[in-house]
């Protein structure tokens, strides 16, 4: 967990005129975006620390924003609350672009360690250059539901820079197997209706 806590906190202006209460309630929003690497603590986690008076407080000196959709407080380290809002748009965006590869994603478990694993991908790959190759990865005649991996394990492991699935040697034989079956039958049938419909002796249906 990476907390910052400003400079000239408690004694800084900012907080200067906060009471003890308000700068605990302040401190723990910011320890609880450190754990969990958000900058929005939701409602029903903030109001368990904070006291109604001590939020319209905090929230009329600036220190947090309230947020309606998704519903909570915006409490980053430093209070800089605008920041917050243009980071929260940032992150909104994010979930967005992870919810179009999620749809894509054929092996849909442990959501949220692929959001981790693919918040980090970003870094390495372009959205839609990752978008293409989870699609070409997901349409690949020779994946196989068993085999398809986790998703984060994908995303961890740089996946989308692997070569397609080579063909299962056991599935190209049945197949080669299985034209050659359905062309000989298919000539069996072509000489048996030759032979229904000519009077030619000569012609007969293939025993």
């Amino acid at each position: 967990m990476n907390l910052t806590i400003p400079d000239d906190f408690p004694d800084g202006p900012r907080y200067a005129n906060l009471t003890v209460g308000e700068q605990y309630s302040l401190l723990r929003g910011w320890m609880y975006c450190a754990r969990y690497d958000t900058f929005l603590v939701p409602s029903s986690v903030w109001f368990a620390f904070t006291a109604g008076a001590t939020h319209t407080m905090l929230e009329r000196a600036g220190l947090i924003e309230t947020s309606t959709a998704p519903a909570g407080v915006i409490c980053p380290g430093g209070g800089r609350a605008r920041r917050a809002s243009a980071r929260t748009k940032t992150l909104a965006k994010a979930d967005t672009r992870f919810d179009e590869w999620w749809a894509v994603w054929p092996r849909k478990q442990a959501k949220r360690d692929a959001q981790r694993a693919f918040s980090k991908a970003l870094n390495l790959i372009g959205f839609d250059e990752l978008m293409a190759a989870t699609q070409a990865f997901a349409s690949d005649p020779n994946r196989e539901d068993r085999y398809t991996p986790y998703p984060a394990t994908w995303l961890n492991g740089e996946r989308w820079a692997d070569a397609p699935l080579p063909a299962d040697p056991a599935r190209t034989r049945f197949d080669a197997s299985s034209r050659i079956n359905t062309t000989v039958e298919l000539g069996r049938q072509l000489a048996a209706d030759i032979a229904r419909t000519t009077s030619r002796p000569e012609m007969r249906a293939l025993p």
